[in-house]
């Protein structure tokens, strides 16, 4: 008897699971998948409604079955798995694949051609992965599988629920020596339902209705556009996707092949349509399965202190979790720690059956933080959706008291990230002030306990001695070096509803004047994308926030916007040094508990109430000071600084005489006399 050399992998199932075998030809695909269901016991469950796919073939090796709708890719050409050899397909480097309809799926690599082995009765494992041998002890030395393997009557599979059934059935000696053939038949000789790829024509007739329809027509066109890049083609295939699921109860690919079913095989169609409804639907401990690997499965236990036995399987793990995650309180709790356009997409979620695209940037960003929450999961095509229990839960409890809590713990974190930059420390009043912004009439106990309900890992304050504290200012007394030799007794700057908002969307407030002219000439005239011009300035601000020196903040330029970014020319830098100085006098700092240095020098009357160096002139020594600091790194870039005109405002004593009547060299177009040097 010959037999072939493969590798069957599990995949998504924790550490490399795979089993070196020795099968015989001879064998079909049914047969095939009967003894991989019994090496692969420990997977629990392989269903008989299975597809086999070639890797670089448009072929599906599938088993026929009149109470099954067939859930396999309708343009391939389909063959009968029970009359179809592996022969006629399997010579050494090549892969197939074998969708089990479970949480799992195996890759069959073919590592040697067949070979006679006439001391071989039966299948062999030869060697198995390092996880597989762990469990069982070591490496198995040659072991024959049990010649009962063959005695499984391909047209009886279907009796089996599980893999463990089998293996318990052929240690029973249950049924008679299958027989390989010698002689096998070629897959063109076992079609079943003929090549449905020749339905191509068909394909035309199903799209036209979509081509006409007035919301998605224009979307298809927008999508063959040459000029639509892959990011746009996306996220218009996702509002494509959510406008057939509004219309037509189904994404786009399904659409396609049910209308192919009702072309090709209408009773098939309508089986389809029966069961269609529930799909989608999933409890927790089957969406955990399925979407995690088992060591990512183990880490989010840890994280939520689920105790979970040793050596437990994929399937069990799961379903501890879910016990954990997936009740009412829960879920609840969870999902009023999400921001607005979080709980948009959830909701979207829940009621679909099918799910929802992300169709934006914000909504993918949404989708990932509802995945991170183990609110929702990814479907393979994208698609966001909620488990059964997730959907049960909002459906029954959710009401306008829980959303106005969900809307308070959310605000809270935007005053509390606005504080972080504007304060550093600050009292509950303070806090109070801000909240008040938004929801009025908070008393401390609530606003208390509104900041205990938020985890730790959502914002970075801690109360300590009466305080409220950025973590870490506790440390050597750091807050008291902050509030008495920086801040002293300047007032706390309690910043606007609309300034809350945007600080917490934007990182900085980016439509205040300093900002958005940093931003026009990121995007204007270094050439810099908006989405990344919007990040840099809020980068930015961290830096003027925290007096980084100058060549960090050239460095960081390069490193987020990369160097075809970079600055071309002498006068790129200048006007960059201008508008920074612009951002330093115009920024809200933590030095001044939230106040611009615009606003100090103003509030204390001006030039003649505060030290000079308060605010910087764009054209003054600070800015030379600046070129000087970057010096290097322009260096590098190939720009050359002159000289002569930076030694006119060079500091630190090197400054050249100005006469009282020159024009003062801070740019403000006064003579020197009426501006900086004023006695």
């Amino acid at each position: 008897m010959k037999f072939y050399q493969i590798k069957s992998t599990a995949k998504g199932d924790g550490p490399a699971r795979w089993y070196r075998l020795l099968v015989p030809s001879g064998i079909t695909f049914s047969q095939l998948y009967v003894l991989l269901a019994y090496v692969h016991g420990e997977l629990y469950f392989m269903s008989r409604y299975f597809t086999f796919e070639t890797r670089d073939r448009s072929l599906c090796i599938e088993e026929p079955d009149e109470d099954m709708p067939d859930f396999g890719q309708p343009l391939y050409d389909k063959y009968d798995s029970a009359g179809t050899y592996i022969d006629t397909i399997f010579t050494e480097g090549f892969r197939i694949s074998l969708y089990t309809g479970s949480d799992f799926d195996l890759r069959i690599d073919v590592e040697k051609d067949a070979v006679e082995r006439e001391d071989l009765p039966a299948p062999q494992v030869i060697k198995v992965s390092r996880a597989i041998a762990d469990e069982e002890g070591g490496q198995p030395i040659e072991e024959i599988l049990p010649e009962a393997l063959f005695g499984i009557e391909v047209a009886d599979e279907h009796e089996f629920a599980c893999a463990e059934e089998l293996a318990e059935r052929i240690q029973s000696g249950w049924g008679t020596v299958m027989k390989v053939s010698a002689d096998p038949v070629t897959p063109e000789e076992s079609i079943t339902r003929g090549k449905m790829s020749q339905n191509l024509n068909y394909m035309e007739e199903i799209m036209e209705p979509l081509r006409m329809d007035r919301d998605i027509g224009p979307l298809m066109i927008e999508l063959d556009a040459p000029e639509t890049g892959e990011r746009a083609h996306n996220l218009i295939l996702a509002r494509i996707g959510n406008l057939m699921i509004e219309k037509h109860g189904e994404p786009l690919t399904e659409y396609i092949a049910n209308r192919m079913l009702e072309n090709t095989s209408p009773e098939l169609a309508e089986m389809l349509a029966s069961v269609k409804q529930n799909k989608y639907r999933q409890h927790g401990a089957q969406a955990l399965a399925g979407a995690y690997a088992k060591e990512d499965l183990l880490k989010i236990a840890e994280d939520y202190g689920v105790a979970i036995p040793p050596r437990a399987i994929t399937r069990t793990i799961a379903k501890k979790l879910a016990t954990a995650l997936f009740n009412v309180d829960s879920i609840l709790s969870r999902m009023q720690q999400l921001d607005d356009s979080e709980m948009d997409l959830l909701r979207r979620a829940v009621s679909h059956d099918e799910g929802w695209y992300p169709e934006t940037e914000k909504e993918e960003e949404a989708g990932e933080e509802l995945k991170y929450m183990i609110l929702a999961f990814e479907l393979s095509d994208g698609r966001i959706f909620a488990p059964d229990e997730v959907r049960h839960t909002y459906a029954a409890n959710w009401n306008d008291e829980l959303e106005t809590g969900r809307k308070k713990r959310n605000w809270m974190k935007a005053c509390l990230e606005i504080a972080r930059s504007f304060y550093g420390v600050m009292s509950w009043a303070v806090l109070g002030k801000m909240f008040a912004r938004r929801f009025k009439n908070t008393d401390q106990a609530e606003l208390r306990q509104i900041f205990e309900d938020l985890p730790e890992y959502t914002h970075d304050f801690t109360e300590y001695d009466g305080r409220l504290m950025l973590k870490g200012y506790e440390e050597d007394e750091y807050y008291k070096f902050l509030e008495n030799a920086i801040q002293k007794d300047k007032p706390f700057y309690i910043p606007s509803r609309r300034e809350i908002e945007e600080f917490y969307d934007k990182g900085c407030l980016l439509s205040s004047q300093s900002h958005q002219a940093m931003y026009r000439f990121l995007v204007n005239s270094l050439g810099v994308r908006s989405d990344l011009a919007e990040l840099q300035v809020a980068v930015f601000y961290d830096m003027v926030n925290n007096e980084v020196h100058m060549q960090e903040v050239v460095d960081s330029m390069e490193e987020l916007l990369g160097e075809e970014h970079a600055f071309r020319s002498e006068e790129d830098f200048r006007k960059f040094t201008e508008l920074y100085m612009n951002m330093n006098n115009f920024s809200h700092l933590q030095a001044n508990r939230g106040y611009t240095p615009n606003d100090m020098f103003h509030s204390a009357g001006g030039a003649r109430g505060l030290p000079k160096n308060l605010m910087i002139s764009p054209g003054g020594p600070e800015a030379a000071e600046m070129l000087n600091q970057a010096r290097e790194e322009l260096t590098e870039m190939v720009i050359s600084l002159d000289e002569e005109r930076m030694q006119d405002v060079l500091p630190n004593g090197k400054r050249r005489k100005i006469g009282r009547n020159e024009s003062c060299p801070c740019g403000s177009g006064k003579k020197y006399k009426n501006c900086c040097g004023k006695k």
